[in-house]
């Protein structure tokens, strides 16, 4: 699924915050019964142990991750939506002119 497909539906489900309004403790556990091609799975098992961790918590970590990937997005999608690019323009134009201090040059202009 693509970002913007999921922002559709995310928006459509009532946006990020009631999204995931309802998260549970985080002592909880669930179980969930994950079939994997065989091929991803061998893949899943030698990089755990390349890590040092069990299957079970490198599964978990990689899930964690992509849920926070998700959720980092959709708050940044909903936050880009209130912005307001003329007032930010506004802003910027009011910074004076003036060269950049020692070590905030652009690279190959210095």
């Amino acid at each position: 699924m693509t970002m913007d497909r999921f922002s559709e539906r995310l928006n459509r489900s009532g946006g990020c915050n009631q999204l995931f309004a309802s998260r549970a403790k985080r002592d909880e556990m669930s179980n969930y019964p994950l079939r994997l091609p065989d091929h991803v799975m061998a893949e899943a098992k030698h990089l755990a142990e390349l890590s040092g961790t069990s299957l079970n918590q490198f599964l978990s970590s990689l899930i964690a991750e992509r849920v926070g990937e998700l959720r980092a997005i959709a708050d940044i999608r909903v936050r880009a939506e209130r912005a307001n690019p003329a007032a930010a323009l506004a802003i910027l134009a009011r910074a004076p002119e003036r060269p950049p201090l020692a070590g905030d040059e652009l690279p190959g202009t210095h």
